[in-house]
C-alpha cells in the first residue's frame, strides 16, 4: 500500500465507511498513511494487515473513526505491541474487531490508548494463550466496556520439539520418520542456530497446517517426497536465509501454485536454487518467482506446453530445467529473452524429452536451437515431429535445413507461380477486352470525372404506367380482376399487366423487362406460388436491379397468409421499406382499404414530385449534431478512443460519435447504436476481423444500409484492415457504399496520418455528394 499517492482520497473527504481488506497479500508492509489521513469523517475502517502492523501518526487524523475492523479472514497480524494502536489515542473508537487474526503475542497494554472503546473480539485467534490474551486486557480497566469475546481463541496446539546440538550444520531426516502422516501443531527446531541445510525426504508427511520455528538461519532444505496435499502456504514464511528448496513429487494439487504459491515463496527473498520436478504440474502463477533471486529453476517431468513463469522477473537466472514435459515449441518472444539471458548469465536449458514439434511453422525454433547462445543440453538426443507425424530429431532437421526449408515452402512458391499464372492471363483478357470495349470504357472515365452530363433521377412523367404488377401465373384470376378493377377502375392508377399488356408468343424476359422500366412503381403480389415460380424469381432479381437507379421507396410488396417472411428473398428486403410492405392477412375482410391505402401511397409520391405537398428536404450537415458515427468492434477500442479520435478530433476538429465515450454505461445498446447513427452526418466504419464478427457490429451494418435511403449518395466511408477480405463485407454495406470511400488501412501503412487526413476531408468538405 506504500506507493499510494498521497491525493489519492482527497475527493472523498465526506467519506463514512472504507473496506480496503484482501486486497495486499504481502505479509510485510507499511501503510499510506499521509493518503489516508485524508479521510477525517470515517465511521468504518476495515483494512489489510501486516504480520506487525503499526498504524502510523496519520491514522491519528481519523478523529471521527468508531469501528475498527481488522479481524477476517486475511487478517496477517501476529503481534500486537504496545505502540500498535497509539495513533488513536485521540479517537472515538468504540468497537475494535481481531477475530481470526494469527496472534501469537499481545502486550499487556496494547489497548491502552482506546479511551472508549465498548466492544473487543479476539474470537478464533488461536496462537495466544489465555493468560497473554486476559493479561493484555490491563489496558481496558476503568473503561464501561459492552463485550469482550475470547470464544475458540487458544486451541493449545501442541508445539512438536526437536533439539539439535548446537553446533550441528547438516541433518539428514530422509525416511526417518516413515509414514508420519498428518501433524496437529507447530514444529519447533532447538539450538539450531548452526544449522545450513536440512534433508525430510519421504517422511510421509501428508498436511501441515501450522508454522516450522528455529530454523531462520537455514540455507538449504529438502521436503521431497512427502505429500502436501493440504499445505499452509505460508509454511515457509520463517525461512528467510534459504537459498536452496527442494521440493519434488509433493502431490500438491493442481491449481495450488497457481493460486498459493505467490504466497509460498513470497518470503525467500534469498532463494537461488529450486526444484519442483516430478510433481505432475501444468500450470502456475507467471508471478510466482518474481520475488526471489533465482539461478537454478528445476521443473522436470511435470506437464508444462510453455515456459510457465514470466521470464523476466528472473533476470539472475542461470540453469533452466524443462526436461520431460509438454512443451512442442518455445515462442519467439520466450527465445529472445532466454537469449538475452544467455549473454548476461550464461545460461543453460534443458529441453530433453520434450515431444518437440519441428514441423514446417516451427523451422525458427529449430534453427534457433543449434544457433542460440543458450547452452541447450543434450541437443543431440532430442527428438520433434514433423508435419506429416514423422517422428525424427531437431539435428537432422538442422542438418538438412536447405532441403526441408526448400520443401516446405516448395508449394507455396507453387500457388503464387500459378497464381502470378493466372494474373498475366487475366490482365491480357482485360486488355484484350478494354481494347474491344474502348467506347464504354472511355464513357464510364468520362463519367468518372463529370466529363459529360450526367442523367438526372427519374420522374413519374418519364414512365407511361403508374404501377407493374408482378405476379405468378396461379394468381392471374385474382390480379387480373380484384386487383385491376380496384386500383384502375376504382382509384385511376395505370397499371401493367403482363397478361393484358403484352403480345401472346413474345420473349417472357424482354416483356417482363420493358413492363418494369415502364413503370413508375412496382407492386409484388407475394404468394407461394410467386415464392416457387422461375419467372418470377427473375421478376425480383430485375427489380433489385432497377432499383439501384430509381429513387427510394419504388418497390411495394403485398404478402398473402401462405408466405413467410423468411422464404423472402434478403436482397429484395434490402431495397424495400418496411412501411411499404403490406399484409393482406391485416386487410383480411377489406381488400378494398387495401388496394385503397396502395393507390394512396403512389398517389402522395406523384403529389410529392409536382410540389402539391411539403417535402423535407435532403439533410443537412447541420441538421445533425456530430460529424460522424465510429462503427468499430469492442476488440479496436484502444486503437479507436486513442489513435483515431486523436487523428481525427485533435488535429482535424472532427467531431465523433464513440459509443464507449458519448454513451451512459449500462444502457440499451441498440438504442444507442440508432441513436449515434442517426444523430451523425457521415459514418465511418473500421472494418477488422473481429467487426466482422461481432453480432452487435453485424447489427450497426444493417442500421446503416436501412439509413442510407434517407441519406444522400457517399454518407458511409470504410476503413478496411489487412485482416479483412472484401469477401467478407456483408453485399447489402457495399451497395451504398462508393469505391472511393473505401480505404484500405495497407494501402496507408506506415503513413496513419494520411489516411485519416484523407477521411476528415470526406466528412468535413463534401457537404453534398
Amino acid at each position: 500500500m506504500a506507493e499510494w499517492p498521497d491525493d489519492v482520497f482527497l475527493p472523498l473527504q465526506k467519506l463514512q465507511k472504507l473496506h480496503l481488506h484482501n486486497n495486499d497479500r504481502r505479509f510485510n508492509g507499511t501503510y499510506p498513511e499521509t493518503a489516508l489521513g485524508k479521510l477525517r469523517s470515517v465511521v468504518e475502517l476495515k483494512i489489510d494487515s501486516s504480520r506487525i502492523t503499526i498504524f502510523g501518526s496519520g491514522f491519528a487524523n481519523m478523529s471521527s473513526l468508531k469501528r475498527l475492523l481488522l479481524g477476517f479472514n486475511g487478517c496477517k497480524i501476529e503481534e500486537m505491541s504496545n505502540i500498535t494502536l497509539r495513533s488513536f489515542q485521540h479517537s472515538h473508537v468504540e468497537d475494535l474487531d481481531l477475530s481470526s487474526c494469527p496472534l501469537e503475542a499481545v502486550d499487556k497494554i496494547s489497548f491502552v490508548y482506546l479511551k472508549r472503546l465498548k466492544n473487543l473480539n479476539l474470537s478464533k485467534s488461536t496462537f495466544v494463550a489465555p493468560v497473554d490474551a486476559v493479561r493484555s486486557m490491563y489496558g481496558l480497566n476503568g473503561l464501561n466496556m459492552t463485550s469482550v469475546s475470547f470464544d475458540t481463541m487458544y486451541s493449545f496446539l501442541p508445539t512438536f520439539s526437536l533439539t539439535l546440538p548446537p553446533k550441528l550444520e547438516y541433518l539428514c531426516m530422509h525416511g526417518t520418520l516413515y509414514a508420519v502422516g498428518y501433524i496437529n501443531g507447530n514444529i519447533e527446531f532447538k539450538n539450531a542456530a548452526s544449522l545450513k541445510s536440512l534433508n525430510f525426504e519421504f517422511n510421509g508427511l501428508y498436511a501441515l497446517q501450522y508454522n516450522i520455528y528455529g530454523l531462520e538461519n537455514l540455507t538449504e532444505i529438502d521436503v521431497s517426497g512427502n505429500y502436501f496435499t493440504n499445505v499452509n502456504p505460508g509454511i515457509l514464511k520463517y525461512f528467510t536465509s534459504l537459498t536452496t528448496l527442494k521440493m519434488s513429487q509433493m502431490g500438491f494439487r493442481n491449481d495450488f501454485l497457481l493460486k498459493e504459491g505467490r504466497e509460498m515463496f513470497l518470503p525467500l527473498g534469498a532463494l537461488k536454487t529450486i526444484v519442483l520436478s516430478r510433481n505432475d504440474l501444468a500450470v502456475m502463477d507467471s508471478q510466482i518467482f518474481a520475488w526471489n533471486q533465482l539461478t537454478v529453476i528445476d521443473l522436470s517431468l511435470n506437464r508444462f506446453e510453455s515456459i510457465p513463469f514470466d521470464i523476466t522477473t528472473t533476470p539472475s537466472l542461470q540453469r533452466l530445467d524443462l526436461s520431460y514435459n509438454s512443451l512442442p515449441v518455445l515462442s519467439a518472444s520466450q527465445r529472445s529473452l532466454l537469449d538475452a539471458l544467455a549473454t548476461t548469465n550464461n545460461l543453460t536449458l534443458n529441453l530433453n524429452n520434450n515431444l518437440l514439434s519441428c514441423g514446417c511453422k516451427n523451422l525458427d525454433f529449430v534453427k534457433w536451437l543449434f544457433q542460440t547462445d543458450v547452452n541447450v543440453e543434450s541437443i543431440d538426443t532430442y527428438t520433434c515431429v514433423s508435419d506429416d507425424g514423422v517422428i525424427t530429431s531437431p539435428s537432422s532437421i538442422y542438418h538438412h535445413y536447405d532441403e526441408t526449408w526448400r520443401r516446405c515452402l516448395g508449394p507455396i512458391w507453387l500457388s503464387i507461380s500459378i497464381s502470378a499464372f493466372a494474373l498475366i492471363i487475366l490482365f491480357m483478357i482485360l486488355i484484350y477486352l478494354i481494347y474491344q470495349k474502348k467506347t464504354l470504357v472511355l464513357n464510364i472515365i468520362h463519367r468518372l470525372f463529370g466529363l459529360v452530363n450526367v442523367s438526372k433521377s427519374p420522374k413519374r412523367t418519364d414512365f407511361p404506367n403508374d404501377a407493374y404488377i408482378g405476379y405468378s401465373d396461379v394468381d392471374y384470376q385474382y390480379v387480373c380482376h380484384t386487383v385491376r378493377e380496384h386500383l384502375e377502375d376504382r382509384h385511376g392508377v395505370k397499371l401493367f399487366l403482363k397478361d393484358r399488356d403484352t403480345i401472346p408468343g413474345g420473349q417472357i424476359a424482354d416483356d417482363i423487362i420493358s413492363g418494369i422500366d415502364s413503370s413508375w412503381k412496382t407492386v409484388l403480389v407475394l404468394t407461394q406460388s410467386f415464392i416457387e415460380d422461375q419467372w418470377c424469381r427473375f421478376i425480383v432479381n430485375r427489380i433489385v436491379y432497377s432499383s439501384t437507379r430509381m429513387p427510394a421507396g419504388c418497390i411495394l410488396l403485398v404478402l398473402f397468409e401462405d408466405v413467410r417472411r423468411g422464404d423472402i428473398s434478403p436482397a429484395l428486403l434490402n431495397v424495400v421499406e418496411e412501411r411499404h410492405i403490406f399484409s393482406v392477412g391485416k386487410y383480411m375482410g377489406d381488400q378494398g382499404r387495401l388496394w385503397r391505402d396502395k393507390k394512396t401511397l403512389v398517389l402522395n409520391i406523384i403529389h410529392r414530385l409536382f410540389g402539391l405537398v411539403n417535402v423535407s428536404k435532403s439533410p443537412k450537415r447541420t441538421d445533425f449534431p456530430n460529424d460522424a458515427y465510429i462503427g468499430y468492434s469492442d476488440v479496436d477500442y484502444q486503437y479507436i478512443c486513442h489513435t483515431v479520435r486523436e487523428h481525427l478530433e485533435d488535429r482535424h476538429g472532427v467531431k465523433l460519435f464513440l459509443k464507449d465515450r458519448d454513451t451512459i454505461p449500462g444502457g440499451q445498446i441498440a438504442d444507442d447504436i440508432i441513436s449515434g447513427i442517426d444523430s451523425s452526418w457521415k459514418t465511418v466504419l473500421v472494418l477488422t476481423q473481429s467487426f466482422i464478427e461481432d453480432q452487435w457490429c453485424r447489427f450497426i451494418v444493417n442500421r446503416i444500409v436501412y439509413s442510407s435511403t434517407r441519406m444522400p449518395a457517399g454518407s458511409i466511408l470504410l476503413v478496411l484492415f489487412e485482416d479483412v477480405r472484401r469477401g467478407d463485407i456483408s453485399p447489402a454495406l457495399l451497395n451504398v457504399v462508393e469505391e472511393r470511400h473505401i480505404f484500405s488501412v495497407g494501402k496507408c501503412m506506415g503513413d496513419q496520418g494520411r489516411l485519416w487526413r484523407d477521411v476528415s476531408q470526406l466528412i468535413k468538405n463534401e457537404t453534398e455528394f
